[in-house]
């Protein structure tokens, strides 16, 4: 293969519907039949999801099920099927041969390590220098990768020994399938601000067809879970301390700085939170 064909891609890929079964009216039905057949309804459909979702009522929410077609990068695809509740069922590079694209970053992706996210990326970025030097030498190494594995094809090397030079920047393409309370643990996990920036834009892409296809469901669950506030006992304590001017207690022998960090986070997210 001509080098000059790999298609680098700075993005990571794209979410597409392939079918799906229920609507926001079925999660309704579904609890309503604790009432038993004949019953008249108490609450709109709409009243009765948010209840639903706000009191944590699940079962109804798994009487749904999507099926997504999901193309990215063989690291993003890793950290997505580490959501074993899903179905999932990949391109194999054992029967096919892998497809041209793949996954090179831009200048400004080569983020320094987080000093405060052991597994993250920090705000700031390597010098420009270096980083024009990283996406020179990426390139070529992913170039040259991927010009080995079809010379090995062509020479008649199996297709199961010759992919294991692919890098993991590699597209790959799979169905993931689930019901919507599983959709929705994915995206409350990915779309976060301490996830990665390329499954997050993954998992945007994911709720974008969720939000079409249940809005009353991905509304509230906007509203009570992805931008709620939750307060444990310490939490509590230091609110309350907090609203009757008696300063902030540390909650305890047991709150670390980072968990009362994490409160004074909670408590710029009570009007911060944006839909």
């Amino acid at each position: 293969m001509d080098p000059l064909n790999i298609s680098l891609y700075d993005n990571v890929g794209h979410v597409r519907l392939v079918d799906h079964m229920g609507t926001d009216e079925c999660v309704a039905d579904a609890a309503r039949v604790s009432y038993q057949t004949g019953t008249r309804p108490l609450r709109a459909n709409e009243t009765l999801v948010r209840y639903l979702m706000r009191h944590e009522h699940w079962t109804p929410f798994e009487m749904t099920s999507v099926k997504l077609r999901v193309k990215c990068p063989l690291f993003v695809a890793r950290q997505v099927m580490r959501h074993r509740l899903f179905s999932y069922n990949e391109v194999s590079l054992r029967y096919s041969e892998a497809c041209e694209d793949i996954w090179a970053p831009t200048r400004a992706r080569f983020n320094l390590q987080s000093d405060t996210n052991r597994q993250g990326s920090g705000e700031a970025c390597v010098d420009p220098a270096h980083a024009e030097r990283f996406v020179t030498e990426w390139a070529r190494v992913l170039v040259q990768a991927r010009t080995l594995y079809d010379d090995m094809l062509h020479a008649g090397v199996a297709r199961e020994v010759a992919r294991g030079i692919l890098p993991v920047a590699q597209f790959t393409e799979f169905y993931m399938c689930g019901n919507l309370r599983t959709w929705l643990h994915f995206c409350r996990l990915r779309c976060d601000s301490h996830a990665q920036s390329e499954i997050s834009e993954l998992a945007n892409g994911v709720l974008t067809i969720l939000r079409a296809l249940y809005p009353v469901t991905v509304n509230a669950w906007i509203d009570y879970e992805r931008d709620s506030v939750r307060f444990s006992r310490p939490d509590g304590a230091r609110l309350h301390a907090r609203l009757h001017g008696n300063g902030v207690p540390n909650g305890g022998e047991n709150s670390s700085a980072r968990e009362l960090d994490e409160f004074e986070q909670k408590l710029a997210r009570l009007t911060g939170a944006q839909v």
